[in-house]
């Protein structure tokens, strides 16, 4: 049951990063990874929220949580094309390109695991 539940929610967050992506790239200009960046950013953030709250709901089926945590924000975050990104970046001489995707999505990701977990308390009280 558990590969069935990742590979669904796999399936679900890979189509939601493909078309949040190309949303974001319709509307951002120049070659600035916004979309990459974007999706991460949010992935950091449900994490962060639903990490606290899953943990205090033990009655969830295990499958569920290896779903949501593995198949759908596995696939929807992506640190393989942040990493890419990055080294074309360097690789193109763009380095403050390259620092600024590294410490945007640092600082980003970061604050957004924070923030998430801060809702999580908010909710679970």
């Amino acid at each position: 049951m558990h590969l069935v539940a990742i590979a669904f929610a796999g399936g679900l967050g890979a189509l939601a990063r493909y078309s949040l992506t190309g949303i974001t790239h319709r509307f951002a200009a120049g070659d600035f990874p916004v979309g990459t960046l974007l999706v991460n950013t949010l992935g950091c953030l449900v994490l962060g929220i639903i990490t606290p709250l899953l943990a205090e709901r033990a009655h969830l089926p295990e499958h569920y949580r290896m779903g949501v945590m593995i198949g759908f924000l596995g696939s929807f975050t992506t640190f393989s094309t942040f990493g890419f990104d990055t080294v074309d970046f360097v690789q193109a001489g763009q380095w403050s390109k390259a620092a600024l995707n590294v410490g945007a999505s640092l600082l980003l990701g970061l604050g957004a695991v924070m923030v998430g977990i801060a809702i999580a308390t908010k909710i679970d009280g």
